[in-house]
């Protein structure tokens, strides 16, 4: 296992808790001139009574214009020890060309959590405003927590908004959205929290305005998060409402279940976890920048915002229309007879309408036969039935296609469908 690794594992399994100077200057806080691979101590804000707002910058050598937020918090509590276990998740990142920004917000107790969650929003306006000087694209920047750090990162990806253009403050003149979301562990519903965990005291107010479930839409960020099906601090139904949510307001989203690991992970599930973080950066974050030339050309306001949000949405739709022809519209092979189908919904894409395809490996054992696919398996929105592209050969018993094989079990056989080209499996007549 290599350090880097390890090191992640430790970051991981950390989150065992809930969610686990300077002269005072006002205003905007000056991002460094130099551009050395590791820059500490950078002051992005201040709090009234002159606490100081720091983030550090870890940067690639290699970089590919997108830059990953490391949200430093365990139960909305932040420290310099914490942000250094944190920066063990910059060298892996660093690796694959991310700049990593690990970020330390005011903590809970001696700040309110309206408090807390206005940090971490100048935080990610900070970023925008100096995103030249540090080498990335202000509409590739994901963020990541664990625990309280993934409630905040995913409340970032659910309410982020353009800035305030009239603010004194150069600073909130910026946008605060994130382009992509991963939460491990997190609380995502603060009145179900408080009622699970009452020592936590959050307040009715606060449940209401700093719940990310209550804010999810469309203009969402996509998001994966990966929960412990034995968390018993955070349980696990907080990811799994959270993920259907997003789901069904149409936004990119994976949900990764953890069999038997409670409020943090480690060993194997850490690998997991830590290989699927790479891949949906990897995924929505891209190495190349997302506004197009006319965007790029349009400096004013929030244009070029806009239009990097007009084309991906574009590119959304591109794609679940070509999903459509595969899955819905081709000639395809149903199944619908029951049975439990496992998957990861990494990369999943939901089809407005038809269900959600699964690209992650499916297999399913049900009443009517056994399904291995590799390549994508449209689920109806009930789980009621799969369908697969058009099949290349088979017989009564056996059918495949690209990337997929389905064997009849007793007393059913695979015929044709009504419509041309279509197979399904049925009954066997006597």
């Amino acid at each position: 296992m290599s350090t880097h690794l390890r090191s992640w594992i430790v970051l991981l399994a950390f989150g065992a808790c809930i969610c686990s100077a300077p002269a005072r200057v006002f205003g905007d806080a000056q991002a460094p001139a130099r551009q050395p691979a590791v820059t500490t101590g950078v002051a992005y804000g201040y709090k009234d009574d002159g606490l100081a707002l720091m983030l550090n910058v870890y940067r690639s050598a290699r970089p590919n214009g997108a830059g990953v937020i490391a949200i430093a918090s365990g139960e909305w509590q932040s420290s310099v020890e914490l942000a250094q276990v944190f920066a063990q998740a910059a060298p892996p990142l660093n690796e694959k060309g991310f700049t990593v920004f690990v970020v330390r917000h005011g903590s809970r107790a001696r700040y309110p959590l309206s408090s807390v969650v206005a940090d971490v929003r100048r935080s990610v306006r900070f970023i925008h405003q100096h995103a030249k000087e540090y080498g990335v694209d202000p509409n590739r920047i994901g963020v990541f927590g664990n625990s309280s750090g993934g409630h905040l990162a995913l409340l970032l990806g659910t309410t982020g908004d353009s800035g305030n253009p009239s603010a004194s403050d150069p600073v909130l003149r910026e946008s605060s959205r994130v382009a992509a979301v991963v939460a491990n562990y997190p609380a995502t519903d603060l009145a179900r929290l408080a009622m699970q965990q009452p020592i936590l005291n959050i307040t009715a107010a606060e449940a209401a305005e700093f719940s990310p479930i209550r804010f999810v839409s469309p203009r969402s960020a996509p998001s994966l998060i990966a929960h412990g099906e034995a968390d018993t601090t955070v349980p696990i139904e907080h990811g799994e409402t959270m993920y259907a949510a997003l789901m069904k307001a149409g936004v990119p989203a994976s949900f990764i279940p953890i069999r038997g690991a409670g409020h943090g992970f480690e060993g194997a599930d850490a690998e997991r976890a830590f290989a699927a973080l790479i891949q949906w950066f990897e995924q929505h974050l891209g190495v190349q920048p997302v506004a197009d030339a006319a965007a790029a050309a349009a400096r004013d306001g929030d244009a070029e915002l806009r239009a990097a949000e007009e084309l991906r949405e574009q590119q959304r739709q591109a794609r679940i229309a070509e999903l459509r022809q595969r899955f819905v519209d081709g000639p395809v092979f149903v199944m619908a007879c029951g049975g439990s189908g496992t998957s990861n919904s990494l990369g999943a894409v939901v089809i407005p309408g038809a269900g959600t395809v699964y690209f992650n490996p499916y297999r399913l054992s049900g009443r009517c036969g056994t399904l291995a696919a590799e390549n994508g398996v449209l689920v109806a929105p009930d789980g009621g039935s799969q369908r697969l592209p058009a099949p290349v050969r088979g017989d009564a018993a056996t059918i495949s296609g690209d990337g997929w094989t389905f064997k009849a079990a007793p007393g059913w056989v695979i015929r044709e469908g009504a419509r041309r080209g279509d197979y399904e499996v049925v009954r066997q007549q006597p």
